[in-house]
């Protein structure tokens, strides 16, 4: 087993957040609010995969209705 390497907040332009990643690493940015998550994940090409973490029903609503990817998935990551 090796541990996930976190990195907080890495520039959007690095290679960490414009290729795919192979290999324990997971890259957090910080986002205010649903509208701004949104719009950087359109705002980028279509993701594989999007996790996305809550209860709150209509967070999920406005992720299915305002993005596209290959697999969304709520609340989990070894469904993937």
């Amino acid at each position: 087993f090796i541990e996930p390497t976190i990195l907080l907040d890495p520039p959007l332009d690095s290679e960490i957040m414009t290729e795919e990643i192979f290999g324990p690493l997971l890259p957090i940015i910080t986002l205010n609010n649903i509208q701004e998550s949104i719009e950087f994940i359109n705002s980028r090409p279509k993701p594989l995969v999007i996790y996305a973490f809550t209860k709150d029903e209509t967070f999920k609503k406005q992720i299915v209705s305002g993005t596209s990817s290959g697999s969304l998935i709520f609340n989990d990551t070894l469904v993937q």
